[in-house]
């Protein structure tokens, strides 16, 4: 038997079109052989779908291409999408038989995640009856996603400890001599760099293969959805055979593959696993490139201040847009050094972009004045420093206003944690592509740049300057932070691993360090509560995953 996987790219709500793909692919997989088809998880709707599954306009919506869909596909095939349904939620997230034309519900998703960047059990109800479906005379198990991650290894599986397991079902169904030929899993899996499913994906999912005793048909949705992250890498792994054996589809683009189960051979799964930087810039580039496009948008703007955070997000956006559709702006002032201004110049002309160099001097002066009267008698603080910072972002926002680019924000995850960012100057913008990226790791994606391109994109002077803000002369980040390697490890410890004060003084850290650190994250959250999105890459993101209040007495987290 040939299965086909379909590894789609769906926009979500955009239902014709995301049909259209389903049944191109499906074409293309008959042509290949395949005797029937698999799709993701929600493939006609698009995922996550958060409170639209509220309006019943919208899952009928997707129920009526889905209906149409069934039509046009030349060999049977599996499908993702939501229905209306009678439970408290109203709908459920459902798998279909799409076979000559008949639509046919096979399951709903039986467990619910309701951690990171996912919430389904506030949109959905849970399913009831376990996935069976005979299509070309096998008996093929169906599951969803977050079904079949109950593996004792995963952190997971406590959570479902007294929900129905469909792995374990379908595990004691082979065992106790039932009919079960193959396991299919229709996902949408978050990419996240602390994720299991990513890290070691290829061992897990033969891991499940091995649990079910048959093959695992795993089919991923690919693609950027807000701050969500979705990597591809679908496949079939068999590691009920004495030998595991598997066959991948690629990361981070839309693919399709017939893959032969009768003669399957040799082993490709480790090349999925997660893959360190490179799999980082793979996903921000897919992530605001889709941003981008499904929003309808062509080009983008970025502030050019010369340092390496504004540096590495304008050779992002020209490897995911292309160099026609971004705009780089230098905004110097009184106090921007020379090799700032340079620097930027030197890095739009490495990239081959638009630049331009508005002073925003006279705007400051401008403000200054207007408030002279009422600062009279007072000293000059940050108060006048970030007034350059809101010139900047008056500025880029006019820009948009008047010629439609959107704007990117250009802080990482290090300076947002401690507010080390201005609100409405460097942190307007539309889209922050580095916004989960500490600043250790902005400096490695920037090597990286640099090593791929195999010349000089991000001018080394960008790359090994001390970083600065330059809103007063001589002005150093580490003046007023550790050395961003210490800063960095504190803020992992406190956000990802919900490490207090004293348990991150007891892992070898400065007191008065940590103490003055983790007072600056817990004064930035109403900052970080009015930071544009970006795309998820760790455990913990400010965009999706933290959810710390902001009136809220300090110093107890």
């Amino acid at each position: 038997m040939k299965v086909g996987i379909g590894q789609i790219n769906a926009r979500v709500g955009d239902f014709s079109a995301n049909a259209a793909k389903i049944s191109d692919a499906c074409a293309r997989l008959a042509r290949g052989g395949a005797d029937f088809a698999v799709f993701p998880e929600c493939a006609v709707s698009g995922y996550p779908l958060g409170d639209l599954v509220g309006y019943g306009r919208f899952v009928e919506a997707a129920q009526a291409a889905l209906s149409a869909l069934a039509g046009t596909l030349p060999i049977p095939a599996i499908v993702g999408c939501p229905r209306l349904d009678g439970g408290p939620a109203g709908a459920r997230n459902s798998a279909y038989l799409l076979d000559g034309g008949k639509v046919s519900r096979i399951c709903d998703k039986m467990l619910l995640p309701n951690y990171g960047a996912l919430n389904d059990s506030r949109n959905f109800d849970p399913g009831r009856d376990f996935g069976v479906a005979e299509i070309c005379g096998k008996s093929v198990g169906v599951t969803i996603c977050e079904d079949i991650w109950t593996l004792p290894s995963l952190p997971t599986a406590p959570r479902y400890e007294n929900s129905p397991r469909p792995l374990e079902y379908f595990s004691d169904l082979k065992r106790g001599g039932g009919r079960l030929d193959l396991l299919v899993n229709i996902s949408a899996s978050v990419f996240s760099t602390a994720n299991d499913t990513v890290r070691r994906r290829g061992g897990l999912l033969c891991e499940v293969s091995r649990t079910a005793g048959v093959p695992l048909v795993w089919c991923n949705l690919v693609g950027g959805n807000d701050a969500v992250v979705f990597a591809g890498g679908s496949g079939v792994f068999d590691a009920s055979r004495a030998e595991p054996a598997s066959k991948c589809l690629k990361k981070f683009e839309e693919d399709a593959l017939a893959i032969d189960l009768d003669s399957l051979d040799g082993y490709d799964g480790d090349a999925f696993d997660f893959q360190g930087d490179s799999d980082l810039k793979r996903a921000i580039v897919m992530s605001l490139r889709d941003f981008v496009g499904k929003c309808g948008i062509r080009s983008v703007v970025v502030g050019l201040s010369g340092g390496i955070d504004s540096a590495l997000v304008a050779a992002l956006a020209v490897e995911a847009l292309g160099r026609e559709n971004v705009v780089g702006v230098s905004m110097p002032s009184k106090f921007s050094s020379s090799h700032s201004r340079t620097d930027a110049a030197a890095l739009a002309e490495n990239l081959g972009i638009e630049f331009h160099t508005v002073s925003i001097e006279k705007p400051v002066e401008a403000v200054e004045g207007a408030l002279a009267g009422l600062f009279a008698g007072l000293p000059r603080g940050v108060a006048e420093e970030n007034i350059q910072s809101r010139a900047r972002g008056l500025t880029l926002m006019a820009i948009s206003n008047k010629l439609g680019h959107l704007v990117l924000a250009t802080g990482n995850k290090s300076e947002c944690a401690v507010g080390y960012c201005t609100l409405y100057g460097d942190t307007n913008g539309g889209f922050a592509p580095i916004c989960d990226l500490y600043k250790t790791e902005v400096y490695r994606l920037s090597n990286l740049v640099n090593r791929e391109a195999g010349r000089e994109i991000i001018p080394q002077n960008t790359i090994d300057k001390p970083p600065s803000a330059e809103l007063r002369p001589g002005q150093k980040d580490e003046d007023s932070l550790p050395p961003y390697d210490v800063l960095d490890a504190i803020l992992r410890l406190h956000i990802e691993g919900f490490k207090s004060a004293s348990e991150i003084v007891a892992a070898g850290f400065d007191r008065a360090a940590v103490e003055d650190v983790l007072g600056k994250v817990a004064r930035a959250e109403y900052k970080r509560s009015q930071y544009p999105i970006g795309p998820k890459l760790s455990a913990v993101a400010f965009s999706t995953d933290r959810k710390i209040p902001v009136s809220i007495k300090r110093g107890l987290q």
